[in-house]
């Protein structure tokens, strides 16, 4: 019979349950990343920002993705942000290259910095059309 002292049996539980709350079953669908939730209705495709910071968002067809170029800016477009715990409806015609039943790709980032003026750490959230 192994024998494992209290404490050491203690530290493993407690490990095992920090990472198994640290987990997001959200990830599987793709729909969410780090508090910000994508999803797509009969007409638009809704951001919904879960953070206490403004997001900024840049929305295209996957496919479209591949043939363009861009960067993430910070210029203070209204269109192209996200209050704090706030969500925004983005009709289909309004994203780059929608077409039916296509794949969308939600770029996402906070812009940090003085004056806010620096793009950090962009992330992706991919979403199927209905």
């Amino acid at each position: 019979m192994i024998t494992v002292p209290i404490r050491f049996g203690i530290s493993i539980l407690f490990l095992s349950l920090l990472l198994i709350s640290r987990c997001d079953m959200n990830w599987l669908t793709g729909t969410n990343l780090k508090g910000i939730e994508v999803t797509a209705s009969d007409n638009s495709i809704t951001i919904t920002n879960n953070y206490f910071t403004t997001i900024h968002f840049f929305l295209v067809e996957q496919e479209t993705a591949g043939r363009i170029s861009w960067a993430a800016g910070c210029d203070g477009n209204p269109e192209h942000q996200i209050q704090p715990l706030k969500e925004k409806y983005i009709l289909y015609d309004d994203i780059y290259g929608y077409e039916q039943d296509c794949v969308v790709i939600c770029y996402w980032w906070v812009c940090t910095g003085d004056n806010g003026t620096v793009a950090n750490h962009v992330n992706a959230v991919v979403v199927k059309t209905q």
